[in-house]
């Protein structure tokens, strides 16, 4: 049904006003908020905006007539898929005499009365049942494809009419559907499942967290690699701390048996690294036996073969410790799951400049977050913590390493 523009009410006492002009010419689409006229009130000229969304269809005051009384339609706009022939003719919308004539039919205008209602019931195009509740006819299109009853939906429109922005703002939101892809578990990805979840279930973990300084362990790498062809990483460092630490303290160098804890005699650290079904953990053998050199070519070899899926058992198997890396990837800090059946894992954050304190100054140091996950069934807090002192020293005092 069309919509008529009526001369609103500007201001409480207005009870006419004069149409100064018409931004907007028939024939122009209209968006809801745009400006389509100025008009004069009996305080000040103030522009009206449109309420509704369509097509200009017809100008029935124009521009510069005086004394349109409030409610008398000025103009008809049409919805989507209505044309000219919806539009219906009225006594009250037809256009007033142009202004030199117009205060000659101003008790013509004053007298006239619009009653949409009375309109539609005389009009034979709107079915008599639609009386009863005014909407566009894109609302009822609307409504009717969603099943909306519109006796439930308040129009924000002229007079209450209900608009399409009334109906959609009842629809649910749908949300797009999409289809989970499903893959295929490798065996793999079945085992690290396995072996993770008997872990978090069955030993009780608990978790110890230090700051290293390492610009001491950075100065002892650049200095290793500009006199070396084999370029060592921190990651190498780490693993020769971690190695040698176990070594003072034999006590994390156990694990939980069914009937004892065993106490292990060679001190085999594993590393993770990532692949592409998952993670595997890598084994330096006798690291605290080895040269920081050694460690970091084996750890080379053993990665290498590990991304070519060409690792033997015994090379990733058992273990008595892991280091886990992710400073690499830019993560501060993080904790890790143990690997059983080990009692121990060490999670190595990134390396990076903070403001640290010495006497009463502020000064900038190369930090690195650690964080040792424990198997509290073995490891005392205190054991754990010591381990975590002598690590520290290592890595802050890194030459020690080299003796």
């Amino acid at each position: 049904m069309p919509i008529k523009i009526l001369m609103p009410a500007l201001s409480p006492t207005m009870k006419s006003g004069k149409i100064v002009e018409w931004k907007i010419k028939e024939g122009d689409v209209i968006s809801s908020g745009i400006e389509i006229l100025d008009i004069e009130t009996d305080k000040a000229v103030m522009p009206l905006e449109a309420a509704d969304e369509g097509t200009l269809a017809k100008i029935t005051v124009p521009t510069g007539t005086e004394n349109v009384p409030v409610g008398t339609p000025i103009g008809i706009i049409l919805e989507e898929g209505e044309t000219d022939a919806d539009i219906i003719e009225e006594d009250a919308t037809q256009k007033l005499p142009s202004a030199a004539t117009n205060e000659k039919n101003t008790k013509q205008l004053e007298t006239t009365k619009v009653n949409p209602d009375k309109n539609n019931e005389s009009n034979n195009k709107t079915p008599p049942e639609r009386s009863s509740i005014k909407a566009s006819p894109l609302a009822r299109s609307i409504a009717a494809q969603q099943n909306i009853d519109l006796s439930k939906i308040s129009g924000s429109g002229p007079y209450g009419r209900i608009i399409k922005d009334d109906i959609t703002s009842q629809m649910p939101i749908q949300a797009e559907k999409r289809e989970a892809t499903g893959q295929e578990i490798s065996k793999m990805r079945r085992a690290i499942a396995k072996r993770l979840l008997e872990s978090t279930q069955n030993i009780p973990h608990f978790y110890l967290t230090i700051d290293c300084e390492i610009d001491s362990l950075l100065k002892l790498k650049s200095a290793i690699n500009e006199n070396g062809e084999n370029k060592i990483t921190v990651n190498d460092l780490t693993i020769k701390a971690a190695a040698l630490s176990i070594a003072r303290l034999p006590a994390m160098n156990c694990s939980w048996g069914e009937e004892q804890i065993l106490q292990k005699n060679t001190i085999d650290i594993s590393f993770a690294v990532a692949i592409e079904d998952g993670l595997i953990t890598p084994i330096v053998k006798n690291a605290d036996q080895k040269s920081i050199s050694q460690i970091s070519s084996e750890i080379k070899h053993l990665a290498r073969k590990a991304q070519e899926n060409k690792l033997t058992p015994e090379e990733f198997e058992g273990g008595s410790f892991t280091v886990s890396n992710l400073g690499m990837y830019g993560i501060k800090n993080f904790i890790a799951i143990i690997n059983p059946p080990q009692s121990a894992i060490l999670a190595i954050g990134k390396g990076e400049k903070r403001p640290v304190v010495r006497g009463e100054k502020i000064e900038v140091a190369n930090l690195m977050t650690i964080t040792l996950s424990c198997d509290h069934r073995i490891i005392d807090g205190a054991i754990g913590a010591n381990f975590m002192k002598i690590f520290k020293d290592y890595i802050e005092n890194p030459i020690s390493m080299l003796v």
